[in-house]
């Protein structure tokens, strides 16, 4: 898809890898498949297209993960441990010289809950290990809509002193970087 999009375009130069399920118990792979392995597709992908080296001319990655990847979780320990992957890989991409060389910059945005599927699947008990705490957790942190996350999105892409960043958002705390 990336390079098709470079294509038509004629070029690109940001790429954003938003997976997201919470899967637990039975499923729990999917959840690794699909926010762990789409990440890492999607990034590998976008670095073979953005690189200067590949014929690219730089950009920027955002990689979404969670609150759940930076702070531990009882209710969905999978998916924590998947966006903290997330975070992790991003990291190691994001400090490397030849990506760095390259021009392209890599980031994380960690949303704490959005007014999503998944949230509103959580908040019912669906797919976690603990509804009860997870309801809790839910009333405690607050639940901010999808515009506040993308105007964050939007800092990481257009802020070009912003690499190797992890900028944390929630309803109740406002942005922060880590």
């Amino acid at each position: 898809a990336i390079a098709k999009t470079k294509s038509k375009l004629g070029g690109i130069d940001i790429v954003v890898n938003n997976a997201g399920i919470g899967s637990e118990g039975d499923k729990w792979e999917l959840t690794i498949d699909i926010n762990v392995k789409g990440t890492i597709k999607g990034t590998m992908a976008a670095l073979d297209n953005l690189r200067k080296d590949k014929g690219g001319r730089g950009g920027v990655i955002v990689n979404v993960a969670s609150m759940a990847g930076l702070n531990p979780n009882p209710c969905g320990p999978v998916y924590g441990a998947s966006k903290a992957a997330i975070i992790m890989f991003s990291q190691c991409w994001a400090m490397n010289p030849d990506v760095v060389a390259n021009g392209v910059r890599i980031n994380v945005l960690a949303p704490a809950f959005v007014d999503t599927d998944l949230v509103r699947q959580l908040r019912e008990g669906k797919g976690v290990n603990r509804p009860d705490i997870a309801a809790k957790m839910v009333d405690m942190v607050g639940i901010m809509p999808a515009d506040q996350v993308a105007e964050a999105f939007l800092e990481l892409v257009t802020d070009e002193t912003k690499t190797n960043a992890i900028l944390k958002i929630s309803a109740k705390t406002g942005k922060s970087y880590q």
